[in-house]
């Protein structure tokens, strides 16, 4: 793949990328392929034929027997290969799943398309966009996707085939639609896999599942002890565990899709991204502000999704959690974002903080909520008179360098859902336990005392309870 000798050398050396775990489980993929069309034979290769009948329709033909031909010739001598030994198949691994942006980058050149020169925009869009077709099983398959009932379509999956190519089809006319009429080599796959290393995790994710790996043992309910949690098999964390939605799903009809899902979650904090939980849906809890309000304040960052009655999709990622008051916050990791007609995300300028803002009852400011922008022209704000909002920029927001969300400036709302992400906020209680004792609050007056000669009256309490001296636990008068 490639042909460089030092290319050579690091597939020589793929044993130092895996560990031992890794390496039993790609032996039992191995034989599993080897055993697919042979039957009781010897274990010790597979053909075309082989690879074929185990892969399934977990992936494209063209794709199964490209990938084929990359195994036969990983290791980059001039002999040709009609099969995969023990050896080729583990270095074709160790690239595909565990290589460098330039090492998958000709792989991903090489399975799009037969000419080992170039690859054109329409071979490029079809690959991606079918590896996009087998996200949808892929992620059904893993445990992170069970609680999720979604509808995703053809459309959907061309929506963000479109925005992951973005960079490579239409850097310099991003709102273009049309296919360019130009062909790409390996340093320019290489150049866009850099700017969209999150298409690197999509890929690997789908090749693990068309390959099944570690698939026996999920399906035959192995304990989680005895998975190594280092593995090349391990589900990515690409996909949120969804909380405590189960009976909904028949009514919610949700305006999220797996697409969706994991273009979201990829933006979000790290810390954020394990586990989502819906907090408010019109098509549940009806059209009131007050009631929005209250299910989504004070329960952590969420994303707020807004459908319009002319079809577009969009919303906002709020960092903390949403709290009436008279003036904007939140912080640089707040977003806002377009589903439909097309995907793309706004992060944070920098040119103001105006990120957040939500107030109600109020005589003088706005009622409703709001981000980026300014008072009465947000980037996207909900109105208090529940069922109508805006999204205004000439050309674009200056907190989020966004563009009108909307098809219209002002537009009505068709379907509004709040989901929190992440874990729930910590209880006034557990916060308290975290909070430090005054014995600690000032280590220089601590010293000094100490010089004179004199003892807290309080560090005795330590020992037996080190929050002893914070007055409103303990009911002891302020100091």
């Amino acid at each position: 793949m490639g042909g460089s000798e030092s290319k050579k050398a690091e597939v020589v050396k793929y044993e130092t990328l895996f560990t031992s775990g890794e390496k039993e489980e790609l032996k039992r993929v191995f034989d599993s392929i080897s055993c697919s069309c042979n039957g009781s034979a010897v274990k010790t290769a597979f053909g075309l034929k082989c690879l074929q009948d185990y892969v399934g329709n977990r992936l494209s033909e063209k794709i199964t027997t490209r990938l084929h031909q990359e195994m036969c010739s990983v290791l980059g001598t001039d002999e040709k290969h009609s099969i995969v030994t023990m050896e080729m198949f583990c270095a074709s691994m160790a690239l595909l799943l565990k290589g460098t942006a330039e090492e998958q980058s000709a792989i991903i050149h090489h399975l799009a398309t037969e000419n080992r020169e170039s690859v054109t925009a329409q071979e490029m869009y079809e690959f991606v966009s079918d590896i996009i077709h087998y996200i949808e099983d892929a992620m059904k398959s893993t445990i992170a996707a069970k609680n999720w009932h979604l509808v995703t379509t053809a459309e959907s999956n061309n929506r963000f085939a479109r925005y992951l190519l973005r960079d490579l089809f239409w850097r310099d006319e991003a709102s273009s639609f049309d296919l360019p009429e130009k062909s790409y080599t390996e340093e320019d796959i290489d150049v866009w896999l850099s700017s969209r290393p999150y298409f690197s995790q999509v890929l690997t994710v789908v090749f693990r599942y068309a390959l099944k790996f570690q698939q026996d043992q999920i399906e035959e309910g192995a304990s989680s002890a005895s998975i190594d949690s280092t593995a090349i098999y391990q589900e990515a964390a690409v996909f949120p565990v969804c909380q405590d939605v189960n009976f909904m799903w028949s009514k919610l009809n949700s305006i999220l899709d797996i697409p969706s899902v994991l273009f979201l979650n990829h933006h979000l904090p790290q810390k954020l991204k394990s586990e989502w939980r819906l907090l408010f849906s019109t098509r549940l809890h009806g059209e009131s502000f007050a009631t929005f309000f209250q299910d989504i304040s004070d329960k952590g960052p969420n994303i707020i999704i807004v459908k319009d009655t002319d079809g577009h999709v969009f919303g906002g990622f709020a960092s903390e959690t949403w709290l009436s008051q008279a003036n904007f916050y939140g912080n640089s990791s707040c977003f806002l974002f377009s589903l439909s007609p097309f995907m793309d995300v706004y992060m944070s300028t920098g040119s103001n903080a105006n990120y957040m803002y939500v107030n109600q009852k109020q005589q003088t400011l706005p009622n409703g909520l709001g981000m980026g922008g300014q008072f009465n022209y947000f980037g996207l704000w909900l109105d208090a008179n529940f069922g109508t909002g805006h999204s205004k920029a000439e050309p674009k927001c200056r907190t989020y360098d966004s563009p009108q969300l909307s098809k219209e400036s002002n537009f009505k709302i068709d379907v509004l859902e709040v989901w929190r992400v992440g874990p729930p906020p910590p209880k006034p209680d557990e916060e308290e336990e975290g909070r430090p004792s005054i014995l600690d609050a000032d280590p220089e007056a601590t010293a000094i005392l100490e010089l004179i000669g004199k003892e807290r009256k309080s560090e005795g309490l330590r020992d037996k309870d080190p929050t002893a001296d914070i007055p409103e636990v303990k009911d002891l008068p302020p100091m």
